[in-house]
């Protein structure tokens, strides 16, 4: 163009002199093409920083929680074997403390005893043992026979060559045996015996017999030590001692069957056990392997006034799974927010080249329109030169603002429509990979996987909806798929199908109407009409109490444009602050919570495209708000 310029006055002007004025460039690029860069790696540096932070706060919160629980867990089961162990040790002082029981025990045991006071005494043993839960009590003399056991069918075994009945007999106080295997009525068994001594004499002469009080650990310490008050797939309780150079552990465990008083582990293989470090006297919180040598949070105590020691354990897997689980929905997010921050700088990238390249062509403008005075003063000659000349500048000048407007839109369609094939894909695997997982038979059905199955499934749908609008808000309405619409017909259809939405809940859609608005006609899309009406009911209806009424008026209008049909949508809700007004239709601005940014983008991007318009109101007299769409009427002709 500056070429055939300088050619045609070069034509009619030779001798001028005269230079084109400069005009003012303003550069698309440069230093400041830098600053929406910098802004979105200072942005992703913070998420990554901030999602980092967040994750390892929670698993430290989860920690101490485990922490805290197994602690407890340990003081009361420790506590309460302690309190068990001394109350049968209670038992058995009692009885040494009680004269006229060791009366009558030396006299069964001399055979100086008649039968009333053989069968009270029978009878005391019975009680007792019922009482409190013991194997059975008997009493031996001092060569180790039993002589009278409760209850009578029991059947009391010699204890001549046992090591502990010998301390007993020779004892000057309750002798307290441990835990031990013994073999019985066809099967394993184990108990621990409590021995009181019958008829002690001063200095180092042996009893005259011995009370045996034999305790069933299956009655009660079994039972505490195994059980576990919260639902757990890896946690429970171990009773241990030391025997030798071993950790013997002494009760049931939960994944090693018939393992009481049979699975040992050597101290100087295992140092690392939590249970080594238990019988060492280590008590707290520990993160150490288990019998399995499996990675365990443990608390260890120890059990006052008994020879056995306490590790209430978790695995750490089990531990830390939910929050693993919840670092993968975290990183989730975070992708999501880097992807939209990175869409909303492309966006405004784009919008200050526009804005840069608007100020070029203003400029290049104004500089044209002083060269053309400039010319036309200088030779009326030339005016047929100018008209052209303007002639061909505002067709460029058309030219460039549907070139800039046509490439803009293009550009927001690729970018958006790349993001979306790219995201879309791994977003439809994660669902995929996601719902397969949860018919998994450990997870199908368990209702405490419930809330993170449905935030998963509502996170990744709506990252795909978000995508879509992405792609939509790209895409202008072709004219060739405008056609003439019935609108009150669609507005009905609309209604009936968002009727069934979940949002619709109790509330009322009115569609005030009569017969010359029944008949109205639109030129319009139809398919992307009703997806604007569809979105503008949803967020009527989000906005409404839940038994409101959602009010729909159509009205035919005229304007400066022609006939057009407008479609008024009321709600009662609070409406919308008058500041935010003018920013509902800025992509991505919301104010609720959960929403996208888009739906109203979208909306006046597609009515807009049909030759329409959309306005925002709050209702007067208030409550509620308003939205109005314009439609042009098919006999409206189109530029």
């Amino acid at each position: 163009m500056r070429g055939r310029r300088a050619g045609l006055l070069a034509g009619t002007e030779t001798n001028s002199s005269a230079a084109p004025p400069p005009y003012r460039q303003y550069p698309a690029g440069g230093g400041r093409a830098k600053v929406p860069i910098l802004a979105f790696c200072a942005f992703f540096s913070a998420a990554a920083i901030t999602g980092s932070f967040y994750i390892s706060h929670q698993f430290e919160t989860s920690r101490q929680a485990k922490q805290f629980e197994l602690t407890a867990i340990a003081d009361l089961k420790a506590g309460q074997i302690s309190n068990w162990y001394g109350d049968r040790m209670s038992d058995a002082r009692l009885i040494l403390k009680t004269p006229m029981i060791q009366r009558q025990a030396v006299k069964l045991l001399d055979n100086q005893i008649d039968d009333k006071a053989r069968q009270e005494l029978l009878t005391w043993m019975e009680n007792v043992r019922t009482e409190y839960g013991y194997l059975f009590i008997a009493l031996y003399g001092a060569d180790g026979i039993a002589r009278r056991v409760a209850p009578a069918d029991a059947s009391a075994p010699s204890m001549t060559g046992n090591g502990d009945f010998r301390a007993a007999v020779r004892a000057e106080g309750v002798w307290a045996g441990d835990l031990q295997r013994y073999r019985g009525k066809g099967e394993q068994e184990i108990h621990f015996d409590i021995m009181i001594p019958v008829g002690i004499h001063p200095g180092n002469a042996p009893a005259k017999g011995v009370w045996l009080l034999r305790v069933d650990p299956y009655h009660f310490l079994y039972p505490l030590v195994q059980s576990w008050p919260t639902p757990s797939s890896s946690a429970e309780t171990l009773l241990v001692r030391q025997e030798g150079g071993d950790v013997l552990f002494l009760n049931e465990l939960r994944h090693q069957p018939d393992s009481a008083l049979r699975l040992r582990r050597p101290i100087d293989q295992y140092p690392d056990l939590a249970s080594t470090q238990a019988i060492g006297g280590r008590e707290g919180i520990v993160e150490r392997l288990d019998y399995r040598n499996v990675p365990t949070l443990a608390a260890m105590r120890r059990v006052a006034g008994t020879p056995w020691f306490m590790v209430a354990k978790m695995d750490t897997d089990e531990i830390y799974a939910p929050l693993r689980e919840r670092s993968r929905m975290t990183m989730l997010l975070l992708f999501a927010l880097t992807v939209t921050a990175a869409l909303g700088i492309g966006l405004q990238q784009r919008r200050r080249d526009a804005r840069l390249l608007r100020l070029q062509l203003v400029s290049e403008q104004e500089a044209n329109e002083l060269l053309e005075k400039r010319v036309m003063q200088r030779t009326a000659t030339l005016s047929e030169v100018n008209d052209r000349l303007s002639k061909e500048m505002a067709e460029q000048k058309r030219l460039e603002t549907r070139l800039l407007a046509a490439k803009k839109m293009e550009a927001i369609g690729q970018l958006a429509g790349g993001v979306a094939h790219e995201v879309r894909n791994p977003l439809n695997a994660i669902l995929s990979i996601t719902e397969a997982l949860f018919k998994e038979k450990e997870i199908e059905g368990n209702a405490g996987f419930e809330p993170y199955i449905q935030h998963i499934r509502t996170q990744v749908r709506r990252l795909a909806q978000l995508m879509n609008d992405l792609l939509d808000l790209g895409k202008p309405v072709p004219p060739a798929d405008l056609q003439a619409v019935p609108l009150y017909m669609l507005c009905r259809e609309t209604v009936d199908l968002w009727q069934n939405s979940r949002t619709a809940d109790r509330r009322r859609v009115i569609i005030g109407s009569n017969d010359e608005t029944a008949q109205l006609l639109v030129l319009a899309d139809s398919v992307r009409l009703e997806q604007v009406l569809f979105n503008l009911l949803e967020n009527a209806a989000q906005h409404s109490p839940d038994d409101a009424e959602i009010m729909i008026r159509l009205y035919p209008i005229e304007s400066p444009r022609g006939d057009m049909v407008a479609i008024r949508i009321a709600d009662s809700g609070k409406g919308v602050p008058m500041e935010k007004i003018d920013r509902v239709f800025e992509p991505f601005f919301t104010c609720r919570k959960g929403g996208t940014g888009l739906g109203l983008t979208l909306a006046r991007h597609f009515i807009e495209s049909m030759g329409g318009s959309v306005e925002l109101c709050n209702n007067d007299p208030p409550p509620g708000f308003s939205v109005t769409v314009r439609l042009p009427m098919p006999s409206r002709e189109r530029p």
